[in-house]
């Protein structure tokens, strides 16, 4: 994501001096899970967990790895965002995407907010923003995946394709004004 990482930035070093980000931070090769016990966990880093296709791919990934995804993990430094109210929204993205996903969100926070998020979207346990502490959160194997693992952004798409063509059907049966 754009943000940590400089897109061309090894092409064009100049841009490096235009951001407040040194070099040396590069885009990952790809999805890392690792398993605890039998459980699967499918990491996200920093703001990936604010991009509901991206953390689904992450998912979905697992799955073709011969592993199902259990558990995301989101690690992240929201340092960069204190005293504003980034903070809040990054967590409630990550409420969002344990409702998406109905999986269990474990949120990482150096100095944001750190939580447990059931697969429903409650927060079980969360440390204060810029407080020293840890979560302990104890999730096991999912049981099913929801309407949005399964089908993805295909629901929305057919929803605003039929509201597409509802509105050039109702522009097309306007009677034309015959004052002109």
């Amino acid at each position: 994501m754009f943000g940590e990482y400089i897109p061309l930035g090894n092409q064009f070093p100049w841009l490096y001096d235009l951001l407040p980000i040194g070099p040396g931070l590069a885009a990952g090769n790809g999805v890392l899970i690792f398993e605890i016990d039998g459980v699967v966990f499918v990491p996200n880093i920093c703001f990936e967990s604010t991009v509901p296709h991206l953390v689904r791919s992450m998912m979905q990934q697992s799955n073709t790895q011969g592993q199902r995804g259990d558990v995301m993990l989101n690690l992240t430094n929201d340092g960069w965002f204190w005293g504003s109210a980034m903070l809040d929204i990054h967590l409630r993205c990550n409420i969002m995407r344990a409702v998406e996903m109905r999986r269990p969100n474990l949120v990482a926070a150096n100095t944001g907010i750190s939580a447990w998020i059931t697969p429903t979207g409650k927060i079980v346990e969360q440390e204060a923003k810029r407080k020293d502490g840890f979560v302990i959160a104890q999730v096991g194997k999912a049981t099913y995946d929801s309407v949005y693992m399964r089908f993805g952004d295909i629901l929305s798409i057919v929803a605003a394709t039929l509201a597409g063509i509802a509105v050039l059907r109702s522009l097309k049966s306007v009677p034309p004004n015959k004052n002109n």
